[in-house]
């Protein structure tokens, strides 16, 4: 959020917030990529809502450079990411770069 929603006076990311999520957000991208190695969903043996919510989070997250660094030691999260980012349904439904987003929102 330090990246798209700051909270600092010239709008700049706001680093101190950034550099305060990392630890969290590699401590969850460890639990996903655990999750989806046995089965490649995030819940049971087939593609699921779970699975729908979580592919734009980890399409954001490849566009932003601590996250996608975190990303390349995911391996099966990547795998997961790159396998079901094929879907047509997702392909239809990119998610925006997310400064339209937050400008829309504005």
């Amino acid at each position: 959020m330090g990246y798209f929603f700051p909270r600092t006076p010239d709008g700049q990311p706001d680093r101190a917030a950034i550099e305060a999520a990392l630890p969290e957000l590699r401590a969850h991208l460890n639990v996903l990529d655990k999750a989806v190695a046995e089965t490649g969903h995030l819940a049971g043996a087939s593609f699921t809502y779970a699975d729908i919510n979580l592919l734009p989070a980890l399409a954001y997250l490849q566009s932003l450079p601590e996250s996608a660094e975190m990303l390349t030691s995911a391996k099966q999260l990547t795998h997961y990411f790159d396998r079901h980012s094929q879907r047509a349904s997702f392909v239809a439904t990119v998610p925006p770069p997310m400064g339209e987003v937050t400008r829309k929102a504005s």
